[in-house]
């Protein structure tokens, strides 16, 4: 299933790294970016998140959080946080063992097993209204889904 800007978002329930459930709908009332990544520690998903980690100052001038969201589970997102040193307003959540998130999203490739290189940018009510996606080798730009905020 494919998500478009100008749709409600897909909601979904996934463990943060300590096992808390966390919601989408948990952020309503500010912006959010779902960024959805093939897998830690893999190289581009390194490069990306610390990019976003690197303009963290963007998102807590807009009140917006982002939500990173792989096939690993949540101990390797716990540990891939942890060496990344991502910064608060960022999450990383667990999108294993079934995928629901990144099926629902249109981001899950069966294929390789892993996510596709999915930005999403929610607003305060929970509508899409900022999509790219890219495929598993395609690194994303940063700056396209913090400018939307």
């Amino acid at each position: 299933m494919a998500i478009e800007v100008g749709q409600a978002a897909p909601d979904f329930e996934l463990n943060d790294p300590d096992g808390n459930s966390v919601k989408l709908s948990d952020f309503r009332g500010q912006k959010v970016i779902v960024v959805f990544f093939p897998f830690a520690f893999s190289g581009l998903c390194d490069n990306e998140l610390v990019a976003y980690g690197e303009k963290v100052n963007v998102l807590k001038e807009k009140g917006a959080h982002l939500l990173g969201i792989s096939i690993d589970s949540r101990f390797t997102a716990g540990v891939f946080g942890k060496t990344l040193d991502l910064p608060a307003e960022m999450t990383l959540l667990s999108d294993f063992p079934d995928a629901a998130a990144g099926k629902a999203y249109g981001a899950f490739d069966a294929d390789a097993s892993a996510h596709e290189r999915l930005t999403v940018v929610v607003d305060e009510e929970g509508t899409i209204i900022h999509k790219v996606h890219n495929g598993i080798p395609d690194i994303r730009d940063e700056e396209e889904s913090l400018a939307v905020l």
